[in-house]
């Protein structure tokens, strides 16, 4: 009876050390896994038609003067991206002292952390006045019914 008892209590101590062990070995993985969060290789693509109903939703819900959207020269995002470490950009909306919404953009290292001491970029060219007549994406009725 002692001996079962003994072989019982052996059995329990190497069951829980086995699940330690795999808790402890899985620690590792998820903490990988949480440090990496982004790649630069996500998936971001939308259809055309469905890129124009989401703009189409923002402008009937702002007011009138209100920026469209914006334009940056190829050159301001390839400086960012350029960086060592530069997996993607991400961007905040601000606000010049005059009130004018604008969209600042900085680099992101594979840890999702914003490169604050890189590149950044800010002068966008807003829409309206720069932007593209013909464009559904800027409520052209023309190319909008193209798409549908």
């Amino acid at each position: 009876m002692s001996q079962m008892r003994n072989l019982g209590l052996i059995l329990i101590v190497l069951l829980v050390s086995v699940m330690l062990l795999a808790i402890n070995e899985a620690q590792p993985v998820k903490n990988r896994a949480a440090a990496q969060v982004v790649t630069g290789e996500e998936d971001h693509d939308i259809s055309l038609a469905d890129a124009v109903r989401l703009t189409d939703n923002f402008r009937k819900t702002v007011d009138a003067g209100t920026p469209l959207g914006g334009y940056f020269g190829r050159d301001a995002i390839l400086r960012i991206l350029s960086q060592e470490e530069c997996v993607g950009i991400r961007y905040y909306y601000g606000q010049e002292d005059d009130g004018t919404s604008v969209l600042v953009l900085v680099g992101v290292n594979g840890n999702g952390e914003d490169m604050e001491e890189g590149e950044l970029a800010e002068r966008s060219w807003i829409c309206p006045p720069f932007c593209d007549k013909k464009s559904a994406l800027n409520g052209s009725a023309t190319t909008a019914i193209a798409i549908q």
